[in-house]
């Protein structure tokens, strides 16, 4: 049995829907097409080998994980008897002697972000055969709530922005200014995650939001009766059974893998099993862009509405907004299981993933941001629309106004060189000027009361 820890995060902004935001280069290979035969729609993504790069981020996990076996709230899945008398302590303390060396000493065979150009990570911890069952479910838990720790979670997410910007550094200097490139991440921006403290000051991250924990059962001596009873206690898991390569017993938050056959040497249980995993590792990344755009459109729905109710221009334009609506319609329709593969076996566990996951509601959440946000939009061209014809209106008035005086102007010199014997028509045409003059002020006046009635409407709204 190999177990594994699998989870996604946000990496903060977006840099394209696909490998061309990395400039990926069209020779590249990609995994085996006849033995998985799925592909994700997100891409191939770019991937940071965490241990062999940066070994010593593995190193502080593993540390925190060590530091977990003592804390009082962890469920380290100890079956023996209950510490209440000297005795059993002893029997309990010497458990957690043997998680702590397991923790410190058990090889990591894998340590491996996976970024996509819709800033998604898909995050993989894999830890080496020959895992004792009895201590499985104390290993993989403490290095999930370790995970949460804050500065785990942030060299994970500096790691990540690191490796995804240096493709990006060097397409720039060839193709385009850095500028250019830097448009989509702005307009995308997410918020950094959050910090959670509770009421006795201990902090956590919310860069994950869960871990999904996972057995291979890929040594022929694996007892699978035995492991669910374990990982699985509350036999509630979903048997989903792929024909050529095995089975998912699927809960949420655990899953075991179960190969088809041990006994096939032209294609062992390692090989049998990675589409059942590529099945995972696209829900995770699925679910993780919509969470990501869920953040996004909440954020830009609360700047944009409170801006426009205040009177005081927001941060995008109306056109920035109309993009944003544009990348969410883009994501949804990426993100749908259906676009991955028609086969029933893997709609079956993208259907039961999805129950629980409920990437309905999310994308609901999603389109009903980018709805608040289109009619925000709308308003806001409708308001500068209206203030331009104003302005037209005004400047029209004015300029007639103008017209107006100077001919009648012109009139009156040439009247006044008739002589004295005019003197009539001069007064007549002076009375005849004021009131063109006071009726033009009342134009002008009356224009002006309009554009704050719309102001004070639009204030209302």
């Amino acid at each position: 049995m190999e177990l594994s820890l699998q989870s996604y995060f946000d990496i903060g902004e977006t840099y394209g829907l696909g490998d061309k935001a990395f400039e990926v280069a069209e020779g590249v290979t990609v995994p085996d097409i006849l033995g998985i035969g799925i592909s994700n729609p997100l891409g191939r993504g770019i991937v940071c080998r965490v241990d062999q790069t940066n070994p010593e981020v593995v190193d502080l996990w593993r540390h925190q994980a060590v530091a977990k076996v003592d804390a009082p709230e962890m469920e380290l899945g100890y079956d023996g008897p209950i510490p209440t008398d000297p005795g059993t302590r002893a029997h309990f303390e010497e458990f957690k002697n043997r998680l702590r060396r397991l923790i410190a000493s058990h090889p990591i065979s894998r340590c491996e972000m996976t970024i996509y150009g819709l800033g998604v990570v898909f995050v993989r911890l894999d830890f080496s055969i020959g895992i004792p069952l009895s201590l499985a479910v104390g290993l993989i838990r403490c290095f999930e709530y370790a995970g949460y720790y804050i500065e785990v979670s942030e060299n994970l997410l500096n790691l990540a922005r690191r490796t995804a910007e240096k493709p990006r550094r060097r397409s720039s200097k060839r193709r385009w200014p850095p500028e250019r490139g830097l448009a989509l991440q702005r307009l995308s921006k997410r918020p950094d995650p959050e910090v959670q403290t509770d009421a006795k000051g201990y902090k956590e991250s919310r860069l994950f939001s869960a871990f999904t924990r996972i057995a291979m059962c890929v040594d022929e001596g694996d007892d699978i009766d035995a492991i669910k009873r374990r990982l699985l206690p509350n036999g509630n898991s979903i048997p989903l059974k792929f024909e050529f390569h095995g089975t998912i017993h699927f809960d949420w938050g655990d899953c075991v893998i179960e190969p088809r056959s041990y006994d096939d040497l032209e294609e062992p249980p390692r090989t049998q099993i990675r589409r059942m995993l590529m099945c995972i590792l696209i829900a995770h990344t699925f679910q993780g862009a919509r969470e990501a755009f869920q953040n996004l459109f909440l954020h830009a729905t609360f700047d944009q509405a409170e801006g426009f109710i205040r009177g005081q221009p927001s941060g995008l334009s109306h056109i920035e907004l109309s993009r944003l609506r544009t990348l969410a319609l883009a994501v949804t329709s990426m993100t749908r299981f259906e676009t991955v593969t028609q086969t029933a076996e893997d709609q079956a566990y993208f259907e039961a993933y999805d129950k629980q996951a409920r990437l309905d509601r999310l994308q609901e959440n999603i389109l009903r941001g980018s709805e608040v946000i289109f009619n925000v939009e709308k308003a806001e061209a409708d308001r500068e629309q209206e203030r331009r014809v104003d302005n037209l209106n005004t400047s029209v008035i004015f300029l007639t106004g103008i017209a107006v005086l100077s001919a009648l102007w012109d009139i009156y010199e040439f009247i006044r060189g008739g002589g004295e014997q005019l003197e009539e028509s001069i007064l007549r045409m002076g009375t005849l000027m004021a009131v063109l003059l006071l009726l033009l002020l009342l134009l002008i006046g009356i224009n002006r009361k309009v554009r704050v009635r719309r102001q004070t409407r639009y204030r209302r709204a």
